[in-house]
């Protein structure tokens, strides 16, 4: 008799079946559109085309908890420059990367922002400064006017995401279970 009373579901057991899938497909489902690019914007200046943009950060809790604790975010600038092919696939031309850390450092109570590229850094006293901060891009440097025909048309396409593979390795696969890690937005594109 207890035999069959195992292998039955009552009511609230097919419930908390339900919560624990649901609950799991959410945590696999991607936080896209987290981030938002506002506006984007390519200009010509002393033969190199510059890269102008303005993103909003949207950062769950989880990121946020991990970055008051001690653990380094990586944010990634994907940007992609091609050639439109009227019958055919479009043609990268070029396709770069624009990394930052945002680190928090609880002594000082400030937030360090470093352009992995560059070097560069910057300090904030507040997470929103710092979030301001790497969302507003001013005169990138992307592409060489030298490397264009002057006969074609490019277009540029801009993404911005945290970058899982720069986490610490035990929290990596977490990153990768739970969704609100995969902050990132979607492709935005323009004409160069």
């Amino acid at each position: 008799m207890s035999a069959r009373r195992v292998g039955r579901l009552t009511p609230v057991g097919i419930y908390a079946i339900v919560l624990l899938l649901g609950g799991a497909t959410t945590a696999f489902a991607a936080r896209a559109d987290t981030f938002q690019i506002v506006s984007a914007d390519t200009r010509l200046a002393d033969g190199v085309y510059l890269l102008d943009a303005e993103v909003e950060f949207d950062l769950g809790p989880k990121p946020l908890d991990a970055l008051k604790n001690g653990v380094p975010l990586v944010i990634e600038n994907q940007i992609e420059i091609t050639q439109s092919k009227n019958w055919f696939p479009d043609k990268t031309v070029a396709a770069l990367s624009q990394r930052y850390r945002l680190k928090f450092h609880p002594l000082t109570e400030q937030y360090l922002v470093t352009n992995l590229n560059s070097g560069e850094r910057q300090n904030f006293r507040t997470m929103g400064g710092a979030l301001a901060g790497l969302g507003s891009l001013r005169g990138v440097p992307i592409l060489d006017d030298t490397l264009l025909d002057p006969k074609a048309e490019y277009y540029v396409r801009m993404r911005v995401g945290i970058d899982l593979e720069a986490l610490p390795a035990p929290l990596r696969l977490l990153a990768y279970v739970y969704g609100e890690w995969r902050s990132k937005s979607s492709w935005q594109e323009w004409q160069l």
